[in-house]
């Protein structure tokens, strides 16, 4: 499925406001060759897309990278001591990458809610029927992993679906009862979707052992 129609004007001037509203510094660089191989890799720009201060100063990893008309689109994991939300970034490069905004697109929940402690690992598709960006993530309490969804018509400002969050969570007694994170999903018809995850049985070690699951709806 693809992953969007071809950028709009609009979503291209907004990201331009975006970017020039919060003063992020753009760099395009020409397309390099094309890739016949896999090379050493680079850190992409700025710093590895983790920031000098702020929500993802600590780190920034998990990136889920889509591509089209042009314009690469990322959401990542950024970490902040040990607290870890959602970004957003853009590329005409895959190299030199715009934060249009300096806060994260996805944040923790509040205190008692299911993702309290954190939300990471983004897998977002473009859904044409629909026409909007879906979102499914990982969603932490504590020590607990469960797995949310949110939506958003341009893939920067996100509602997470409070009604039926968590999605997906591990089941008493079974393979993946210590939790489930790092949602996979792709949608086959017209309302049919897939996922692949991992999920965790808790042997009593700090890691517990991690399995590959699937899921449909």
């Amino acid at each position: 499925m693809k992953n969007k129609p071809f950028p709009s004007i609009l979503k291209l001037a907004l990201l331009a406001f975006l970017a020039a509203a919060f003063l992020v510094p753009t760099a395009v660089a020409e397309a390099g060759t094309p890739v016949t191989g896999w090379t050493p890799g680079i850190l992409v720009s700025p710093g590895g897309l983790k920031g000098s201060t702020g929500w993802d100063a600590t780190g920034a990893g998990s990136p889920y990278v889509t591509y089209d008309g042009g314009l690469y689109e990322m959401w990542y994991t950024g970490i902040s001591f040990v607290t870890p939300r959602i970004g957003y970034a853009y590329s005409y490069n895959g190299i030199n990458w715009i934060k249009p905004t300096s806060t994260p697109v996805l944040d923790k929940g509040s205190s008692g809610d299911w993702d309290a402690t954190g939300v990471a690992t983004p897998w977002v598709i473009w859904d044409e029927d629909d026409n909007v960006y879906k979102m499914w993530y990982t969603g932490i309490s504590g020590t607990t992993f469960k797995i949310g969804y949110a939506t958003s018509s341009n893939g920067i400002f996100w509602d997470k679906d409070d009604a039926n969050n968590p999605v997906l969570e591990g089941s008493s007694g079974q393979w993946d009862a210590g939790g489930v994170f790092s949602p996979s999903v792709i949608k086959e018809g017209a309302n049919d979707y897939k996922m692949w995850y991992t999920g965790r049985q808790d042997d009593g070690t700090t890691l517990g052992i991690l399995s590959i699951g699937y899921a449909t709806s």
